[in-house]
């Protein structure tokens, strides 16, 4: 088969090589790529300067985990145990307001790694057909921004999702391969974390857990202990690589706390059932008054002949995907528990998840820790920019759900912490014992996209421009803002934050839902959307449904008042500046007070279909 891609350039130091693939084969096109491969390789120690120490400049340590919520100790959650990331935040600009710019794996990592937005990189899910690079351009990465500063850049682990940004899964350019990173990518695929399930104890062909003991003889096999273990190793300049070059840039991704939740049973100690938490006020009921579009990707997928996602359900993860069964199967798991609306899972059952949740939390820190250990046994500590972030959270029983694939604040909120040496925290030598000084929690509002652009002040590099219209063209630059001000006081730097996902759950969707969170309320549209030339375009004149969420007096997100006649007003200027987009709510400029209001149509009822697109799970 012949596949039609746009022309793209990649760069090798000071040589440009073009590759138009539009009519070449498949087969062809992977070889020319794999060539263009070997030659960066190759020729990486004549254009990069290898360092000998990091001439000033500091290393960089990113930590990507996934399904984590914005539910730890450093931000005040004192249920949670959670040392390593609490003593990590101590020394850095905690985001306490941090949102994801889609609720699913593939495309927010997109969007986090390129500083885009998914429409810009026409990357809305993990399905078929979502790399960047063939479906919009060829924009620069965080770690290819280091590396083509002089910053030696390794990956391990689950950082890009292989789905989104791979050519065609080869190994060569799994995970977006010799673009980022200067040396080929380790346990970037899922095969390992999907051979997890086997440590469960359940034989062959018998369902799968969604939780469960990992015992201690295979916690060395479980996916996240190798993959921490290979950073660690290489941090140590242990087996056969050579010694890591300086200035570096490594990240390393986990799989937890994602389903299937298998930890080790002294995880699960630190949860004993008589102390944990209540459960949230919202856990038995979906939102009053929530359209049903809200719920349906986050709900079940029909493997049956009826197909797509249902709506009014609210857990496809926890008993469809994890029953490993390839039909549609209500799981036995949970006694006869449909998550339909009206009716939750019950209490005891719920308590039993999320203690598990809690321990796959810690369990994850306490891997990062080790991580944070190994660069400071290098004498690294004080060299390292360190960012820890999570893809998007997860709700565990919020709006009497259990999932992420939503455009509430319990899936679009999660954890970004930044510590930067000699800005977040002094260096200096501190004695033993003695803690280090605090870094800072800021409730100012930031998103994903805001990232790159930090990381790259951090580590004093020009801070990307701010992207055009039109960036297909523009090789680097981002759709976010520079966060590091906050440190010295510097007043939020935006006054709302985006957040969006499709429906159905495909590449051009005929709906889509956009989501805007300020400091006081969540406001969400689900509208039509058209692709000329391929850009992702909303019709905010048409829509098929539309919620509004109080947070001064609700922020738990149980009501949604869009048509109570007392937020009349604040509906009309929501929907205005929602329709202006990001780029009016970056600065601290306050809103216009007169913006584009086109009179809108509702639709009686959200479109299931696609454009152009073959919905896939995978």
């Amino acid at each position: 088969s012949k596949i039609r891609l746009r022309s793209f350039r990649y760069q090798l130091g000071y040589l440009d090589f073009w590759v138009t693939s539009a009519g070449m084969t498949s087969s062809l096109r992977c070889v020319c790529l794999v060539l263009l491969g070997i030659l960066s390789i190759s020729t990486g120690s004549s254009i990069h300067t290898t360092h000998t120490d990091n001439d000033g400049r500091l290393n960089v340590l990113m930590l990507v985990t996934d399904d984590m919520r914005a539910e730890l100790g450093c931000l005040g959650d004192s249920h949670m145990h959670t040392p390593n990331i609490d003593k990590l935040a101590d020394r850095s600009l905690v985001l306490a307001a941090h949102h994801v710019q889609q609720t699913v794996c593939g495309p927010t990592r997109a969007s986090l790694l390129t500083g885009r937005r998914p429409d810009t990189l026409r990357t809305v899910t993990h399905t078929s057909r979502t790399y960047w690079r063939q479906q919009a351009g060829n924009f620069t990465t965080i770690p290819q921004m280091f590396k083509n500063n002089g910053w030696h850049s390794v990956s391990f682990g689950k950082v890009f999702d292989l789905r989104t940004s791979s050519y065609n899964q080869s190994a060569t350019w799994i995970c977006d391969g010799p673009f980022s990173w200067s040396e080929p990518t380790v346990l970037c695929g899922t095969q390992s974390w999907n051979e997890d399930a086997k440590l469960d104890g359940c034989p062959p062909h018998c369902p799968k857990s969604s939780h469960n003991i990992l015992a201690q003889k295979d916690e060395h096999l479980s996916a996240d202990e190798q993959i921490v273990a290979a950073a660690i190793a290489r941090l140590n300049n242990n087996g056969t690589a050579p010694p890591l070059p300086t200035p570096w840039f490594m990240a390393v991704g986990v799989h937890r706390p994602h389903l299937p939740l298998l930890v080790p049973q002294r995880f699960l100690d630190l949860y004993p059932p008589e102390s944990m938490p209540p459960l949230p006020v919202s856990s038995h009921n979906f939102p009053e008054g929530m359209p049903a579009v809200a719920s349906e990707c986050a709900g079940t997928y029909r493997a049956d002949a009826s197909g797509g996602c249902v709506a009014n359900e609210s857990s496809f993860e926890l008993w469809e995907q994890y029953s490993y069964n390839t039909s549609y199967n209500r799981s036995s798991q949970f006694a006869g528990w449909t998550g339909i609306r009206g009716q939750p899972l019950p209490d005891t059952w719920a308590q039993e998840l999320r203690r598990f949740y809690f321990a796959a939390v810690s369990h994850t820190d306490d891997m990062f820790g080790k991580v944070l250990d190994a660069v400071r046994a290098r004498g690294d500590e004080n060299k390292t920019i360190v960012v820890m972030v999570s893809d998007h959270g997860w709700h565990i029983s919020q709006q009497s759900m259990w999932a992420k694939c939503t455009l509430f604040e319990a899936a679009t909120h999660a954890p970004a912490i930044i510590s930067v040496p000699g800005v977040t925290f002094p260096i200096r030598n501190t004695p033993p014992g003695q803690p280090l000084p605090h870094g800072l929690l800021t409730s100012a509002l930031s998103e994903h996209v805001d990232i790159m652009p930090t990381m790259a002040a951090a580590a004093g590099l020009p801070v990307p421009i701010r992207c055009p219209e039109n960036s297909l063209n523009t090789p680097l630059c981002t759709e976010g803002v520079n966060v590091l001000p906050l440190v010295e006081g510097a007043p939020a730097v935006r006054k709302a934050v985006f957040t969006q996902w499709p429906h159905p759950f495909s590449q051009r969707p005929a709906a889509m839902g956009y989501t805007m969170r300020t400091d006081s309320w969540r406001y969400t549209e689900w509208v039509f959307m058209s692709y000329p030339n391929g850009v992702h375009t909303p019709n905010w004149t048409m829509l098929c449904a539309r919620e509004l969420y109080d947070h001064n007096n609700d922020a738990a997100e149980t009501r949604n008042v869009v048509d109570d006649p007392r937020y009349s007003v604040q509906v009309t200027n929501l929907r205005q500046r929602l329709h202006a987009g990001w780029r009016l709510a970056v600065g601290t400029a306050p809103w216009p007070e007169h913006l584009p209001d086109p009179p809108q149509t509702f639709a009686a009822k959200c479109p299931t279909t696609s454009i152009g697109d073959t919905i896939e799970f995978v």
